[in-house]
Formats: C-alpha cells, structure tokens, sequence
C-alpha cells in the first residue's frame, strides 16, 4: 500500500515560493500544455530527469520564458517530494540550454485550470527508493484522462519520449 506524506509534503514553518502569477496572469484562449523535462544536478539517465506539466504565459526577456507550472520539487534539506500546487515561474537561458519540452496538448484555459486542480490535489508519496516526480506526474495526466483533459494516447506519446531523454 502506498504511504503518501500529509500536507502535500510541505514542510513545517516553510514559506510558498515566490509566485509571478501576479506579473503574468493565467491567458484566455487556448494555449500548448508541455511535459517538460529538465536536467537535475544528478541527472545520469532519463530516470533521474525532472519532469512538470507547463505552459508558457509569456516572456520576461528575450531569453526568459515564464511558465505556469504543474510539478513536484525537492527541497533543500528535505528527504521527500513536495507540491507547492501550481506556480509561475521563470526560466532563464541556462535553464533552457538543459530542458525537452514535449507538446502535450493544446487546452483550454478551463482546462489548464482543471488540470491545476488535479495537480494541486496530487498528494506525494513517502520515499521508497524509485518513486519520482515522473510518477507523480504521470498520476497527474491518469487522473487527467479520466476528467476528460487527455487521452491516454496523447500523454503516452509525450512519457515514451520524456523516457528517452538524456542529458550529456
């Protein structure tokens, strides 16, 4: 049976991370839903990749794309996962040397707020050794087709090559 962390594995007496939400406010109108994939500090093989849902709300620079952020991350000095719900958030040109972003799906802003919904309520679970933020995200899109966000043959297609990704 899975253990999962309570309160979303925030940690006690830690504050949000900063949010630009106000900066750059959800869009009307459709817009491209991404898995992206980053490289992590130990990225050694696709499995220790980190991996979010996101879509871009604008630019902050010509070499700064701002996202709205679906994702688990860990925390400095924290031995779990933690979901902080959805955030914007920017990433800049070194960010973006070391990151795959896979088209997902196009989406309404309803949708895209469903989709936060599903994320914000995605609990984390107690370290075992092999769950990751690929799992978690991958509960993410499940939970997603079942409400009708996406089918399985669309977020298939993006893990099968989210899976592949190397870093050198």
């Amino acid at each position: 049976m899975d253990e999962h962390i309570l309160n979303m594995g925030i940690p006690a007496g830690r504050v949000r991370p900063i949010d630009i939400d106000h900066l750059y406010p959800e869009k009307d109108g459709d817009l491209m839903v991404e898995l992206i994939v980053t490289a992590s500090s130990s990225s050694k093989t696709p499995r220790d990749n980190h991996w979010m849902l996101a879509w871009e709300l604008g630019r902050a620079g010509p070499k700064t794309v701002v996202h709205r952020r679906v994702n688990v991350v860990r925390e400095v000095n924290v031995p779990h996962l933690t979901n902080w719900g959805a955030l914007t958030k920017t990433a800049s040109a070194n960010t973006i040397i070391r990151y795959h972003s896979i088209a997902l799906k196009e989406m309404t802003r309803a949708q895209r707020v469903e989709l936060e919904a599903i994320g914000n309520n995605t609990p984390v679970k107690k370290p075992d050794g092999n769950w990751n933020c690929q799992d978690w995200v991958i509960t993410v899109l499940k939970v997603a087709e079942v409400a009708g966000l996406v089918t399985r043959e669309e977020w298939a297609a993006a893990v099968a090559v989210a899976e592949t990704i190397t870093f050198s």
